[in-house]
């Protein structure tokens, strides 16, 4: 992928960096037979792991079998190259009077989402839960749709939350590894969990355009990315129209590779977006440099302020990239933008949170929370929980804006503390 005009020290720092990113994806494999189910691999909550030659059996929780990549050195140079992106304390403005939660009476005068998109292929196809397949900008996509088992009610407008998996990872992995079937029966919600491109080395196109990055024979960089938001877009547009969505509840949740993406698809798309929820992604620096982090894209300004969390595994987050320094520039650009942050920070590296089960809630409750009570007519940078309080099973390791989280101290369930573990 190196890109024209470009200096030859340039040029090899890029294809390490792409080398090293598709090694993180090798040890991802789901068992034989098992197409990503059953068992699958939200776990890491990131991109895979590294390759058995880079990571030791003894520092090596039990992933499940995977392939030998190779991993390249990219040396103490790099690692140290990374500028200090800690962003300050910016606070947090008054939120509202009292909770609100989606379907709650949207107040009068409140800023709305626009009509859904109109489908690019003309008419929809009727869609079922568990697999299906849409005709979109580049061929066909497929997508896991999760419904209520018990099935939609009439007189119900349910949120709808779009998933977007990590680089080893795949749409029934995250459905499995994340609970998302028992969240959408108990919360009411409809998922939508889209396949990655199988041609896309890095899965989503988060890195920087270039008119010299291939990604595959018909179509570069800038080409991906417009694929995507399109998918995105018909997928909006076919979900909405088929059953009754609450267009003042969609959200997007990534993981990893799927939280880089999550980043650009709100930049892109945040006038439909009600909330954003960022595990162990981020967004790069805008400049070509040492840090590997330089090659993805930047934040965009967003046309409507949504809220977000940005969560990450503290300074040893690291799978080729560093995602705390990733996870706080993005949240830079939030906070200057006027977007509201609930930050968390575990210590568990690139791996799954180590959320815990309240009584009679599920592991991953925190998340869903904060779709459920972050519509989309909250006032610009405004959230219930500056009223409220968080959530009571809130982690004490999540806090309420920039710079506020305190790191999560003590073990890791299924972590073996090993610098930059992606497994």
């Amino acid at each position: 992928m190196a890109p024209s005009n470009r200096t030859a020290s340039t040029s090899t720092l890029l294809v390490t960096l792409c080398l090293a990113l598709a090694g993180c994806a090798a040890d991802a494999v789901p068992p034989a037979g098992d197409g990503g189910g059953a068992g699958g691999d939200l776990g890491p909550v990131g991109d895979a792991s590294t390759s058995d030659a880079a990571i030791p059996d003894a520092a090596r929780p039990d992933a499940g079998p995977g392939t030998d990549a190779g991993t390249p050195d990219l040396g103490a140079d790099m690692m140290m190259s990374l500028p200090d992106a800690g962003p300050p304390d910016l606070g947090v403005d008054a939120g509202p009077a009292r909770d609100v939660f989606c379907g709650d009476p949207v107040p009068e005068g409140a800023e709305r989402p626009p009509a859904l998109p109109a489908y690019s292929g003309g008419m929809c196809p009727s869609f079922v839960a568990g697999r299906n397949t849409i005709a979109t900008m580049g061929g066909n996509r497929e997508f896991l749709l999760i419904l209520p088992e018990d099935g939609v009610r009439p007189d119900e407008s349910l949120p709808l939350v779009f998933l977007w998996h990590w680089l080893g990872g795949s749409a029934n992995g995250f459905r499995d590894r994340a609970m998302v079937q028992d969240a959408v029966n108990r919360l009411r919600f409809i998922a939508v969990i889209p396949e990655a491109r199988s041609v896309l080395t890095f899965k989503w196109p988060y890195l920087q355009a270039d008119p010299g990055c291939v990604i595959d024979a018909e179509c570069n960089c800038d080409c991906a990315y417009r694929r995507e938001l399109a998918f995105f877009d018909d997928l909006l547009a076919c979900v909405g129209t088929q059953f009754t969505v609450d267009r003042d509840c969609v959200s997007s949740v990534g993981v990893s590779a799927g939280a880089l993406w999550t980043a650009q698809l709100a930049s892109q798309r945040s006038q439909y977006l009600a909330s954003m929820l960022v595990l162990s992604g981020g967004v790069g620096t805008g400049m070509l440099g040492l840090d590997p982090a330089s090659t993805l894209r930047t934040w965009s300004p967003a046309e409507h302020k949504l809220p977000a969390l940005v969560l990450w595994g503290g300074p040893s987050d690291f799978c080729f990239l560093f995602f705390e320094s990733t996870s706080q520039r993005l949240e830079a650009a939030l906070a200057a933008e006027g977007h509201f942050v609930e930050e968390c920070i575990h210590n568990c590296m690139h791996s799954v949170p180590p959320f815990e089960s309240a009584p009679d809630a599920g592991q991953f409750d925190v998340l869903w929370d904060f779709v459920r009570r972050h519509p989309y007519w909250l006032r610009d940078g405004e959230s219930p929980y500056q009223t409220t309080g968080l959530p009571p099973f809130t982690p004490p390791w999540c806090g309420l804006g920039v710079g506020s989280a305190t790191i999560r101290v003590g073990e890791c369930p299924g972590t073996t503390p090993f610098l930059g573990s992606c497994a």
